[in-house]
């Protein structure tokens, strides 16, 4: 079977050619639709598509620019362009990139199928192609490493197609890196999507070549923010070893930095060992990252890699992640919604993370803190506002009188009513 990827801003036009074309018969499945260039981008490396299917003209990213980010990243992927009779002079452009076939958009179905079952020769017809084959490779490992560090499901499936990619891991121990790449310099625009793909690729390419040792084996995969590191150690690699690579690590980065003329900003997670346990250096990797950015102005000067060890227990890392989240409650306690998993949510770290901190600095829990808040909001409205009891606690955050004057009272020790002719006498 081959994978086809529908792309149409035209959710009825998407619906209709899935739907109304006997794919499966004709040895095609539909992996996925997209409504635009750059969804269908972020679907790549998931669905793994033989074949898009892909009109013209379209929001965020039209189908050129598509073809173009498909051509330099996946040239093993083919391209079918649905076209308008006004869109001829935009097709022309794709002369430029292979494009492989033309197909009228209002066509009958049966010439959409016959152009796709047409690519799908074509790429049949070039599996034999050096680089092809080479970049469908790539494409094969990045994925695996996704479902390794991301989405881990079965040791024995991966296992399966760790053998198949020729991939032979020194030990079960592994710690993740998470690289974000920015810009090029103050000046220059956004890096266009693919542009970042195709960056990153090269970035990990040249990491992946300087630090890979007979004690350290380094991975990269793409993922859809930014380019991350599995790095996996021998069993029996001393603390000290382990610091070595992260020092090299930092110089690897500062080479890169001056390369390639791009900022480089780096979180890494625990080392843990068993392929089950790699999320969790990922998730860690992550929020250090995350975290990083709070921290930049206490950072030493130049220092790409932040890791998660140096945050769990710094009062300094703490205080910045307690300054925005008691901020963030400030600003939004009249929202009835406001918890725990919000807030987390907000500040890129995890409840059970955010929850402890909260309880080791403020001395109580976050609810019973929010809960405070919003009483004492609450004292301050009955006290200089003649707002009616329901109004006010509609403005701080309790969709139901009753249970506001219940917890009013529980920590006041008064009724709201009561409350404002005491504050007021």
């Amino acid at each position: 079977m081959h994978k086809l990827l529908i792309v149409d801003d035209d959710q009825i036009i998407r619906a209709g050619m899935k739907q109304n074309i006997n794919w499966e018969e004709n040895g095609i499945e539909v992996v996925g639709t997209a409504s635009n260039g750059r969804e269908c981008l972020e679907m790549i490396p998931s669905s793994l598509p033989d074949i898009i299917l892909t009109d013209i003209k379209m929001p965020f990213m039209d189908g050129i620019e598509l073809m173009e980010a498909v051509y330099r990243l996946y040239p093993h992927i083919k391209v079918v362009l649905l076209t308008a009779y006004g869109d001829f002079k935009y097709a022309q452009m794709a002369l430029n990139y292979k494009v492989c076939q033309y197909v009228m958009k209002y066509e009958h179905n049966s010439e959409v199928l016959g152009a796709v079952l047409k690519a799908a020769k074509e790429s049949d017809d070039q599996k034999d192609n050096v680089e092809i084959v080479k970049r469908g490779r790539k494409l094969l490992e990045n994925k695996f490493f996704y479902d390794l560090v991301v989405n881990f499901q079965n040791d024995d499936e991966l296992g399966e197609r760790a053998k198949r990619l020729n991939i032979r891991f020194i030990s079960s121990a592994f710690c993740v890196v998470c690289i974000d790449v920015g810009k090029r310099s103050e000046r220059e625009a956004e890096i266009l999507l693919w542009q970042k793909k195709q960056l990153c690729e090269k970035i990990g390419e040249l990491l992946q070549s300087r630090l890979s040792l007979p004690n350290v084996q380094v991975y990269y995969f793409v993922g859809d923010i930014y380019l991350n590191l599995v790095v996996n150690f021998a069993e029996r690699l001393s603390e000290s070893e382990q610091e070595a690579f992260f020092v090299q690590l930092e110089q690897a980065f500062s080479l890169v930095r001056e390369t390639q003329s791009v900022t480089l900003s780096a979180g890494a997670g625990s080392l843990y060992k068993g392929y089950s346990n790699i999320l969790k250096s990922y998730t860690e990797a992550t929020q250090a990252l995350e975290m990083k950015s709070m921290l930049e102005s206490r950072l030493q000067e130049g220092k790409n890699l932040i890791r998660f060890e140096e945050l769990k227990n710094s009062s300094v890392s703490h205080a910045a992640v307690l300054r925005q989240v008691l901020s963030f409650m400030d600003s939004n306690y009249h929202q009835e919604d406001l918890s725990l998993n919000r807030i987390a949510e907000e500040v890129h770290l995890t409840p059970s993370y955010i929850s402890t901190l909260f309880k080791k600095y403020q001395g109580v829990n976050l609810s019973d803190y929010l809960m405070e808040l919003r009483v004492k909001k609450a004292m301050s409205l009955l006290a200089e506002t003649d707002l009616k009891t329901y109004e006010i606690s509609e403005k701080v955050g309790y969709s139901n009188p009753q249970y506001f004057s219940v917890v009013f009272k529980r920590i006041t020790g008064s009724a709201p009513g009561e409350y404002r002719k005491i504050s007021r006498a």
